[in-house]
């Protein structure tokens, strides 16, 4: 997905604008290069989901549900204020408050290993 997200960065504007029409091309790219950058955390994220293999999956379920709502509610108060960049804070919020809070003390808690190892 790299190359492709660069590749948009780079030369999205003149796409979109060609494709969809330029009064298009500086929203799109303003929200997918705002998207792109709290995206960049969803490896990560994926790599410590893969609790059920220890059998650790069903505490997700929750804070999934959570995030989601969380998600789907910011997204709908923001858009009203902020447009399609609000819709992009209303996921990034709910994401970056999963990604630097819940998970650290999730595995700390679940692999009894501290938060720097």
């Amino acid at each position: 997905m790299m190359p492709i997200g660069l590749t948009f960065l780079i030369r999205g504007g003149s796409f979109i604008g060609l494709w969809m029409g330029y009064e298009y091309a500086t929203l799109s790219v303003e929200y997918f290069g705002f998207s792109r950058g709290w995206q960049s955390f969803r490896p990560a994220r994926r790599r410590m989901g893969c609790r059920a293999g220890i059998g650790k999956h069903q505490a997700l379920v929750p804070v999934y549900l959570l995030e989601a709502l969380t998600n789907l509610g910011l997204s709908i108060i923001l858009v009203r204020s902020m447009g399609v960049l609000g819709v992009a804070w209303g996921s990034t919020i709910p994401n970056l408050i999963v990604c630097f809070l819940f998970w650290p003390w999730y595995m700390r808690r679940t692999l009894q290993i501290p938060v720097r190892q």
